[in-house]
């Protein structure tokens, strides 16, 4: 019952009971490596398991052919290498903390000020989140995005607010949708894949950036700063670093053959040329499979008392049947309805609707069923019946005089205006916004009745005339 662990880099043999909390996950299933919490810390480990059931809350995690299954994790310390995980904002590529080596770029001084670094003086990329870009960005929008296509962002909340608790994955659900945040300690920006992701067989996220080689890699030079890097002409660039107070200099050019001329001069001007042929051309090192359903949409909109769940595919193939699933608290999910797929190659609307929805907030996800068995999922959805137009509609400024400013960006409305005795003085309808003339109306209190147009819910707030 024992899990025995080899840790990084001493190698040194450690005994655990299985009962180790690991990211997402509540024991070992046969990963080559994890990021395990032992006193407060987290250690890098690689794992030999012989039985043993990864667990996510109260259900099994199984993993389906490269494609996600609900709660099924793209587990960051299996990525051997550098592997691209998501993309900033300013468009730089963000590897997983580690090297090619398996070494935590940040901890081992290879990164610069930014979190990055440059592949053999090139291909520039970060390996933690890039927190900097909130310098020259509002703290409310994302710094980047992961491959899975959830946002992240930094010490604020998407509203504004301090950074609230983060769960295994190094982010949490805001409104129903999830998001990750970066941070200075590992791991940084994410722990987890959340969303869904396509994995090739060493279990690395496809397809990746490649860009290939024309030398091979060197030792990192740890504690070197690039000072300068400037052009040679139209074809070479003059690279020039300091490391322990002495400067280096790398000069390289290329022919229009593609043959490439290194000279590294160092700091005692001792110039040592290398030459490297024409490299081989790029070629893909995976391809990515065509998926069974290609889904343009699905949404939901409250309709009264019921929900409406409509979704939209331009093509299936292999597809059994599409189910609908909800939940209370966007984890446990339950089967509402089920319908036949029509494995066409054309544009096909589904359409359902929730008669019985929950009374408070319903989500909501769209699960497709291949014929062997493997499923994929819809980014979730939610209504919430409990809120009200309060969040939804603003109307200022309180106290008016002449006139009345209302917005939304959720649907119709129709509003009433009314004063103290009942009398009407002002009613319409709007989406978007629109502004109410209230300079004829005497001073006092008034009443604004809402109604939101398509789901039928109203609301009466108080307001006065100065």
């Amino acid at each position: 019952s024992e899990v025995r662990l080899a840790l990084s880099p001493r190698l040194s043999t450690l005994f655990l009971a299985p009962k180790v909390r690991r990211h997402g996950v509540n024991s070992f299933a046969k990963r080559r490596a994890a990021h395990v919490e032992i006193g407060g810390q987290f250690l890098l480990v690689e794992v030999q398991v012989e039985e043993a059931v990864a667990e996510r809350e109260t259900q099994t995690t199984v993993r389906i052919s490269g494609r996600k299954s609900a709660g099924q994790f793209h587990f960051m310390e299996q990525e051997s290498g550098e592997v691209e995980d998501a993309v900033a904002v300013n468009g730089v590529a963000i590897f997983n903390p580690y090297t090619n080596t398996g070494t935590d770029a940040f901890l081992d001084g290879q990164l610069d000020n930014w979190g990055g670094h440059c592949g053999r003086a090139d291909d520039y990329h970060y390996h933690i989140a890039p927190l900097h870009l909130y310098g020259t960005t509002t703290n409310t929008l994302p710094i980047a995005y992961a491959l899975d296509g959830f946002a992240i962002y930094g010490s604020t909340e998407p509203t504004g607010v301090a950074m609230t608790t983060l769960d295994a994955n190094h982010g949490h659900y805001l409104s129903g949708v999830y998001h990750y945040h970066g941070t200075a300690a590992a791991p940084y920006m994410i722990g987890n894949m959340v969303g869904q992701v396509t994995e090739d067989a060493n279990l690395q996220i496809i397809p990746q950036a490649q860009s290939m080689p024309i030398r091979t890699a060197g030792t990192p030079l740890s504690g070197a700063t690039i000072t300068a890097c400037v052009s040679n002409g139209s074809n070479g660039y003059n690279l020039t670093y300091t490391k322990s107070a002495q400067t280096y200099k790398v000069n390289y050019s290329w022919t229009s053959a593609g043959v490439f001329t290194f000279n590294y001069i160092d700091p005692s001007n001792v110039t040592t040329t290398a030459t490297y042929p024409n490299p081989m051309p790029p070629t893909a090192i995976c391809s990515v499979p065509t998926l069974p359903v290609e889904l343009v949409s699905f949404d939901v909109k409250m309709l009264k008392n019921t929900v409406q769940l409509t979704w939209q595919t331009a093509s299936e193939s292999n597809v059994s049947h599409f189910e609908i699933e909800r939940s209370s608290d966007a984890k446990v999910y339950d089967n509402i309805f089920q319908t036949k797929a029509t494995n066409t190659n054309t544009i096909h609307n589904y359409k359902t609707t929730d008669n019985t929805p929950l009374s408070k907030i319903s989500y909501y996800r769209l699960k497709s069923v291949d014929f062997d068995g493997k499923t994929d999922y819809s980014k979730i959805q939610s209504v919430n019946f409990d809120k009200g137009l309060s969040e939804n509609v603003k109307i200022f400024p309180n106290p008016f005089k002449d006139a009345l400013q209302i917005q939304s960006d959720s649907g119709s409305y129709f509003y009433n205006v009314s004063d103290a005795l009942g009398k009407v003085v002002a009613s319409g309808t709007f989406k978007g916004s629109s502004i109410i003339n209230t300079a004829p109306v005497a001073k006092g209190f008034y009443f604004i009745a809402l109604k939101h147009i398509e789901t039928g819910v109203s609301e009466m707030r108080m307001f006065v005339k100065n």
